[in-house]
């Protein structure tokens, strides 16, 4: 058996026969012989050279009469050096000399010579790597092939092909392409032409994959033929599914970008456009044939200019900006607010070859939010000079006010009972009228101190402290009506304490002035709810409508007289003010007869 080296040639000796003449063991040792024999022969003995017939000395051109054989063939490994030193017989040797041949080494005893022969095989070994390089690229290329007999079976297919359809070598390999192909008159018909000669370009067939996907692939084959009879096919297919869909999505990705209302164009890095949709038309008004070729900075105002270069800086680095206002200036001169996306455009290497841009007109949303700013400016200056006025006006007219309170006063109190009965009676309307105008200027006031107080930062305050001296400011009152009050422990809250007291204050005397015939409990709650605090002040009183429900926190709004329920209607005005500045909300759950509930949310500091 004949046994090839590895590296440098290193074999092992074998024991076989192979019929060779020169091997044999009664091979006739004749000079003449040798010397037309068609391979390198040598004769040894101990291992050195007797005899080298003529084409011995083509194939190793230097003395070699009385050498080691081992040495003839220059510098060789070290196991095949020590192989052919021993030269135990029978053998059978491929070396690699140091010139880079190829050798095929065979050695036989005869009686007390060794014969050897020696081949120059370096063309079949080149021939063979060569065609197991070609085996190894068919099997791993990317592009799936196939081989095909004459009667249809497939007898090769490489890892494509069956990564394709989902095979395996088993499941394809050595079956016929019928049990694969979907259409069978396709097969007769492929099998017809190529038996014909003709070559198939970009034939269209349908394959049935193992998961049950039909499969769409053109392929491309021609015949092999040996001394003119058919071998095989050989063919390559390509899926033509993934390719129409790939097209297909182009082609709508295309309608979308040029049916677009949003201005979408390319540019390469140099900033030159390169595409220009319909949206880019209606934007900036020049048509794709005055845009595409031109500078993007066409476009940009003179002082909006650098940031062309600084936007292809960018992009060149593979950032992607994201949605920034900027101005751009249309054909007639126009400067328009947009809003702008870029994105790098990479090539199938994922080399950045230019760049993509979205532009949306927001001049409008830019106008439409300055005028909105200017509004809520002006309010604002108006809100503060209102709330100023208020404040001044609350404040000067209490002396004048006293004044009408007191001398009203004097006047019934002297003259009481001694005027006519409508003279009493107009006394009385002016003390109450007084009375009462001096309670609304008081709660005016703090209605716009409220909003003072909601300019500096709250800190956390125990609500139990804060009821308990609203409770203490209530005591008359409480104490008159015959009121119970409860509460829950109340948590810590964040916000100021003046404005919680006047919370607690309103809802509470709230409760008690619209109380029933029954005396009045209230009650104080709180519970968590999410990131807020959320507070209740129940009552058991004559309760709301809950078609009023948003009414009463009106300025002045009041569903009785005063003659009623004594009260300003200020009240839950000035706790809505504090809760909505505060950034909570306040709201009311009630029916008529059933008494009320009051809640209201404060947010939770950090820690609460």
């Amino acid at each position: 058996m004949k046994s090839s080296t590895d590296g440098k040639g290193t074999g092992k000796s074998a024991s076989t026969e192979s019929g060779d003449g020169a091997e044999r063991a009664d091979w006739p040792i004749a000079g003449e012989a040798l010397s037309v024999w068609p391979q390198a022969v040598f004769l040894l003995a101990d291992g050195k050279i007797t005899y080298a017939n003529a084409e011995a000395s083509r194939l190793v051109p230097e003395p070699l009469l009385k050498q080691p054989f081992a040495t003839v063939f220059g510098e060789v490994d070290a196991e095949c050096a020590r192989t052919l030193a021993e030269m135990q017989t029978p053998l059978d040797l491929d070396l690699k000399t140091g010139s880079g041949r190829w050798i095929a080494v065979q050695a036989r005893s005869y009686q007390k010579s060794t014969i050897v022969t020696c081949r120059d095989i370096t063309e079949q070994k080149l021939l063979a790597d060569r065609t197991e390089e070609l085996s190894d690229f068919l099997e791993n290329a990317s592009v799936p092939m196939h081989w095909v007999g004459p009667d249809g079976t497939i007898l090769r297919a490489n890892q494509a092909e069956l990564r394709a359809l989902g095979y395996s070598a088993e499941e394809y390999i050595g079956h016929s392409i019928a049990e694969f192909h979907v259409d069978e008159p396709v097969i007769a018909d492929i099998l017809r032409r190529l038996t014909n000669d003709e070559v198939l370009d970009n034939y269209e067939a349908r394959l049935r994959c193992k998961n049950g996907a039909i499969l769409t692939v053109a392929i491309n084959s021609s015949v092999y033929r040996k001394d003119g009879k058919f071998i095989h096919t050989r063919c390559l297919t390509r899926d033509l599914s993934s390719e129409r869909f790939a097209a297909e999505l182009e082609k709508r990705l295309a309608a979308i970008v040029e049916s677009s209302d949003d201005a979408i164009l390319s540019k390469d890095l140099n900033g030159m456009i390169s595409s220009w949709n319909r949206g880019a038309e209606s934007l900036f008004g020049y048509t794709a044939e005055e845009a595409i070729g031109k500078p993007i900075s066409m476009l940009a105002p003179p002082d909006r200019i650098e940031e062309i270069s600084n936007i292809l800086e960018r992009v060149g680095r593979g950032e992607r900006i994201d949605p920034y206002q900027t101005k751009r200036t249309t054909k007639d001169g126009r400067i328009l607010w947009i809003s702008l996306t870029v994105s790098p455009i990479m090539d199938a290497a994922g080399n950045i070859i230019g760049a993509s841009k979205v532009a949306r007109d927001i001049t409008h949303r830019i106008q439409s939010e300055e005028a909105l700013q200017a509004a809520n400016d002006s309010l604002t200056r108006a809100n503060a000079d209102l709330e100023q006025f208020a404040y001044s006006a609350s404040h000067d007219l209490q002396e004048p006010l006293r004044m009408v309170l007191a001398y009203s006063e004097l006047l019934k109190k002297r003259y009481g009972g001694q005027l006519s009965g409508d003279g009493d009676e107009f006394i009385g309307y002016l003390v109450e009228g007084a009375t009462r105008m001096e309670h609304l200027l008081h709660d005016l006031r703090t209605f716009t101190q409220s909003a003072a107080i909601d300019q500096e930062d709250p800190r956390g305050i125990d609500a139990n402290e804060c009821l308990l001296r609203t409770i203490g400011n209530l005591k008359t009152t409480i104490s008159d009506n015959g009121a119970t009050i409860t509460h829950d422990r109340l948590p810590v809250l964040m916000m100021h304490e003046f404005q919680l007291e006047q919370l607690f204050q309103n809802l509470i005397a709230n409760a008690i002035r619209y109380h029933s015939q029954a005396p009045p409990i209230i009650h104080v709650g709180a519970k968590r709810v999410g990131q807020y605090w959320e507070l209740c002040v129940r009552d058991n009183g004559m309760g709301v409508d809950p078609k009023y429900k948003e009414q009463i926190f009106g300025i002045f709004k009041r569903l009785h007289t005063s003659s009623e329920v004594p009260g300003t209607g200020m009240g839950l005005a000035i706790c809505q003010r504090i809760v909505e500045g505060g950034g909570g909300r306040i709201w009311m759950e009630s029916e008529p007869g059933g008494g009320s509930t009051f809640f209201f949310t404060v947010p939770a500091g950090q820690g609460n």
